[in-house]
């Protein structure tokens, strides 16, 4: 039981050593998940061995479920990009699959504000958000908390803090006491070929980025770039596609008014012709057409309506 709730709590694994051979108690020892299993009467290269191959496994173990980790970050990240609309719902979904698949305690994104030289908390997810509200510090202040930050925004490149609280960190040293954060970094998101903003991203591991993680974030951070240009792509083809629509509704309601104009035998008939038409291009629910008195009586009369009633 002791075995089991070590490797499940922490992954700690465990060698068995006893004098119980029989397959009943093996069972129940595979079912923590052991490194090893030593029967007594033993020799102490027995247990050094048992031991050495252990660790050497862990290590190689929790190796391998870093990298899938990485890689299902990275995929979670490219499923996002795909399905995301706005802007807003990527950044969301973004910093949610730093946290929840990416085993980052917290993690932010600030757009960068060139008119006053501000980082601006967009989108957030973890255990810091009141901390993150604070960065909408001036980045050009060189004794601002987040200035590390807006280096980062200014000079394109990445800032990595594998150590929080030896004065080379991303945040200000008075908010290290209060958090179970070991490792930060900031890296750089890129719109239209300038320096957006930035995906701010803290680890519960002293450590933590390396050279794979650091190539993870990396290409994190390319594409949210990415997804912002096809949003913004995504958009104006939208826009440019309902302009067409709606220019080619025009043109189809003008070119029917000079058609049926032609077998109108009255202003009335006429009018209604144009307001059929005109709710066709506008989908507006009420119209009427009207004509001034030249004798400039305010009152006018209405020659076609709609509705009729």
């Amino acid at each position: 039981d002791a075995a089991r709730e070590m490797w499940r709590q922490f992954g700690i694994p465990t060698v068995f050593l006893t004098a119980h051979s029989e397959d009943a108690t093996l069972e129940r020892a595979k079912l923590a998940e052991p490194y090893g299993y030593i029967i007594k009467p033993f020799h102490d290269r027995d247990i050094k061995s048992a031991i050495e191959i252990a660790l050497h496994k862990h290590t190689a173990d929790q190796e391998v479920q870093r990298m899938n980790r990485l890689f299902d970050v990275l995929s979670q990240v490219n499923q996002t990009i795909v399905y995301a609309d706005c802007h807003e719902e990527l950044f969301r979904a973004i910093c949610r699959v730093m946290v929840e698949r990416g085993a980052m305690e917290f993690a932010w994104i600030g757009r960068f504000e060139s008119d006053c030289t501000k980082v601006v908390v967009v989108s957030q997810f973890g255990k810091e958000s009141k901390r993150a509200n604070a960065a909408d510090s001036h980045v050009d202040t060189p004794s601002a908390a987040w200035e590390k930050i807006g280096s980062t925004i200014r000079e394109g490149q990445p800032f990595v803090c594998n150590a929080c609280g030896n004065g080379h960190c991303l945040y200000p040293p008075e908010a290290i006491p209060h958090t179970s954060r070991k490792s930060c970094a900031s890296f750089p998101i890129k719109f239209q070929g300038e320096v957006w903003g930035a995906l701010n991203v803290c680890a519960p591991k002293v450590d933590f980025f390396q050279d794979r993680e650091l190539a993870l974030f990396n290409e994190v951070a390319m594409d949210v770039s990415f997804a912002l240009e096809k949003i913004d792509g995504d958009a104006r083809r939208r826009q440019l596609e309902s302009l067409t629509i709606r220019q080619n509704a025009v043109l189809s309601g003008i070119n029917r008014i000079f058609r049926e104009a032609l077998s109108s035998h009255s202003e009335k008939e006429l009018g209604k012709i144009c307001l059929a038409a005109a709710k066709e291009v506008t989908r507006s629910p009420i119209g009427f057409l009207g004509r001034i008195d030249r004798e400039r009586d305010p009152s006018a009369e209405i020659l076609a309506s709609h509705p009729d009633k």
